[in-house]
């Protein structure tokens, strides 16, 4: 197994810390970028939520692509080193601090949404994605990354850290199956579902592989109309 036990002394030092030279194409799970980048590279609406925004690399990644980018976190922590991460770039964004399951935001305010390892910290899934869904306009998409349940990170001390920051034992990871159930739930069309973050970042260019993969990432759209049949599930799997 994996030792992850240096995970939060690697984000202290080198994402909380002032190292600016830290992007997310270099460190940080690249490969869910590159993700981000592809689905959202042909729209022509560049307004785009990060939800969970973190310490803000995803967010200054878009920004730098020309976003337009509404970033939104809990945890004032996140917001201000994330205004610092923009401000040292020289870019302008919206930075709102709100949990997930009450957006401060009109029914489809945003033609894309990102959320990143948000789901498995949240009070309540169910009303997080509820909302990714309010927010978003007919015909909008929606990058949506969850820690998967059998991984290295979801039996590491990775959890203790996320319930220790969320202030909440409900601390929950996901098989397949059970995400893809959650995004059609709440009407979500699912693009493409992707097994990724096989590696975890280490010092430098370093990577640790992972025997499994370590996180899912759903690509999935808001339909324009509600349909009254739900999708074939296994449809959506094999995507």
């Amino acid at each position: 197994m994996v030792d992850l036990s240096t995970f939060k002394d690697w984000i202290k030092g080198n994402i909380d810390g002032d190292n600016f030279a830290i992007t997310v194409r270099n460190h940080y799970f690249p490969e869910i970028w590159y993700i981000v980048e592809a689905f959202f590279s042909l729209s022509t609406e560049k307004t785009v939520l990060d939800l969970g925004c973190g310490n803000g690399l995803i967010a200054e990644a878009m920004a730098k692509s020309g976003w337009n980018v509404t970033c939104v976190d809990s945890m004032v922590e996140c917001l201000l080193k994330t205004q610092e991460r923009f401000s040292h770039s020289e870019l302008e964004g919206r930075f709102e601090q709100a949990h997930p399951e009450e957006l401060p935001f009109g029914n489809e305010s945003f033609n894309h949404v990102v959320c990143i390892n948000l789901l498995e910290a949240t009070g309540s899934r169910t009303r997080t994605l509820r909302e990714i869904h309010r927010v978003l306009k007919p015909g909008g998409t929606a990058v949506i990354t969850t820690i998967a349940n059998m991984s290295q990170w979801s039996r590491s001390s990775l959890v203790r850290n996320l319930r220790m920051e969320s202030k909440s034992d409900d601390c929950r990871f996901y098989s397949k199956k059970e995400f893809v159930k959650m995004l059609l739930k709440e009407r979500f069309k699912i693009d493409r579902l992707k097994g990724c973050a096989r590696y975890m970042p280490s010092s430098g260019t370093k990577k640790i592989n992972m025997p499994i993969i370590g996180a899912y990432t759903a690509l999935v759209t808001k339909p324009h109309t509600s349909t009254s049949s739900s999708p074939n599930e296994e449809t959506q799997m094999n995507s």
